[in-house]
């Protein structure tokens, strides 16, 4: 796999806007750059639904963190609520609440953690 200038540390405040998914999608496939495309499209998916749930629930700006290196690739979304997220059994006729479900389902590891003001959660692929 060819990493280019690995590891990468990069950090984006983004809005509390809809719009941040779309912009976490392109920071995230611009930290990858020299990833295999199918590990691109599944780092951008996750990094989307878990932006959006951040703006949806919590309504507040996401941060963004992106590590890479050792073969592994972190992506955290910090926001300001305490409420700890939970996977949803949804119906499959609906039109939401899978976001977590597919970061279990696609991720190597997955998890959350408390911050001072709201928390963190983080996928590794």
């Amino acid at each position: 796999m060819s990493t280019g200038d690995w590891p990468v540390v990069a950090r984006h405040r983004l809005p509390p806007s809809p719009s941040s998914a779309s912009l976490a999608r392109t920071l995230v496939g611009s930290a990858l750059n020299g990833c295999p495309p199918e590990v691109v499209d599944v780092a951008q998916l996750l990094v989307s639904e878990l932006v959006t749930n951040t703006v949806l629930h919590t309504r507040s700006g996401p941060e963004l963190t992106i590590v890479t290196g050792d073969e592994r690739i972190t992506v955290s979304v910090d926001d300001a609520s305490p409420v700890p997220p939970h996977v949803c059994d949804t119906d499959p006729d609906g039109d939401g609440g899978r976001g977590l479900q597919l970061v279990s389902a696609l991720a190597q590891d997955w998890g959350w953690e408390n911050l001072n003001e709201g928390k963190r959660i983080w996928f590794t692929l």
